[in-house]
């Protein structure tokens, strides 16, 4: 009997926009800024992006003045927004919460479980623990198709275990040393064979934001030549780095980029030449 002819998994597409936005976290204060002029340039940025699956915003983003904004969006274009974070009075206390809005269902919270140094000092105190068990994984079914993505809020990403695969990891961001995200998001990418994406805050050379998937040489070359991968990186000593599964790596300005996720295959082949109409696992649109 002879073999049956291969016959390749069907692709299986969604279109991610990540937006990286100048500052809104007033430090000194403790707290998101969200004025009439913020308002309009996050109405601006969404009336370009109602094509997308997902958007996601960085972290320290989000208060309720953008409740109405996100919620009928989403419903209105069917767009999951990641809407940053955002902070949850408790008496005269916080928690970090990332508002997810699926459309038509009601909003969901991500709450922040770790908190680092730099927030317990800067809240004097008043950002703690969300003490309970927190959902992060939201199942999503389109065009008969289900896939599954997570969201850790910044540190949470680093000391959260991540045992059960998901399609996608958001991790809405205000971070200044990417290099643990990078290392550990390696790892997952290339164990899990998944995507990962941290939205960061702008305005400071330092906060980075950053994106993972397994790459080959053709896909590197193409976000070098978008100038959002730099050809090479190098250390604190001049030595040089290959950080092969980084797509985004140099992202500090306002800016918003959108990718074509192949969720049926995560994974490009080694080589450019295939007698199927063969499609990369990642592209930028």
């Amino acid at each position: 009997m002879s073999k049956l002819v291969y016959q390749p998994v069907d692709d299986f597409f969604i279109k991610v926009s990540l937006i990286n936005l100048n500052t809104l976290y007033n430090e000194l204060n403790f707290c998101v800024e969200v004025n009439e002029e913020v308002l309009s340039k996050i109405r601006g940025y969404l009336d370009n992006l109602k094509t997308s699956d997902i958007i996601c915003f960085p972290e320290y983003s989000y208060s309720e003045e953008l409740y109405d904004i996100y919620k009928c969006f989403s419903d209105e274009n069917n767009v999951i927004i990641v809407g940053g974070s955002g902070l949850e009075a408790i008496d005269d206390k916080f928690y970090a919460y990332t508002p997810v809005f699926i459309p038509t269902k009601d909003m969901r919270k991500v709450y922040k479980k770790h908190i680092t140094i730099k927030e317990k000092t800067l809240s004097r105190g008043k950002l703690i623990v969300y003490p309970n068990p927190i959902e992060r994984d939201f199942r999503i079914e389109r065009n008969d198709i289900c896939f599954v993505f997570s969201v850790f809020i910044c540190y949470d990403f680093l000391q959260e275990n991540y045992n059960e695969r998901t399609d996608v990891v958001f991790i809405p961001q205000f971070e200044s040393s990417p290099k643990l995200f990078i290392n550990t998001a390696n790892l997952i990418v290339q164990g899990r064979e998944n995507f990962v994406f941290g939205v960061n805050n702008s305005d400071n050379i330092s906060l980075r934001s950053l994106g993972f998937a397994n790459l080959n040489t053709t896909i590197m070359d193409s976000f070098i030549k978008f100038k959002i991968r730099k050809k090479e990186y190098k250390d604190n000593n001049g030595e040089h780095l290959l950080e092969h599964h980084t797509l985004i790596y140099d992202i500090i300005e306002e800016r918003v980029l959108t990718f074509r996720l192949n969720l049926a295959k995560p994974v490009p082949k080694r080589y450019n030449f295939s007698y199927n109409n063969y499609e990369p696992n990642v592209m930028l649109m």
